[in-house]
């Protein structure tokens, strides 16, 4: 699901771990824009291998995914894809119902977290 929301032709790798440059090849982002997002979202992951080298899991890919589409498709600041995801990550930890005007909206965006 997530990859028809995001871009179509975006293939993962069946890995556990990717480096950022491979990150940045299949999330066809530019490097200084993963390392914005990277600082703009401190939980995204990133963690050192044992050679001090940078990698991301595959849940961090996937994110950086939502991330892109939420900016770039939705055109969203990053300021609200960080509002966005935090409001579902909530909701759906304490299985909270969004109230009615905000239903549509809810459904939309939880396809994609």
């Amino acid at each position: 699901m997530l990859q028809e929301l995001t871009a179509p032709d975006v293939e993962i790798p069946k890995r556990a771990l990717f480096k950022p440059s491979e990150v940045c090849e299949i999330v066809k982002v530019q490097p200084y824009v993963l390392r914005s997002w990277e600082s703009e979202f401190p939980d995204l992951g990133v963690t050192k291998a044992g050679s001090g080298q940078r990698v991301y899991r595959r849940a961090d890919l996937e994110r950086v995914l939502r991330i892109k589409h939420l900016v770039f498709a939705d055109g969203l600041t990053l300021a609200g894809v960080r509002h966005i995801l935090s409001l579902f990550e909530v909701m759906k930890k304490h299985r909270v119902e969004p109230p009615g005007e905000l239903r549509e909206i809810f459904d939309r965006y939880s396809q994609l977290i």
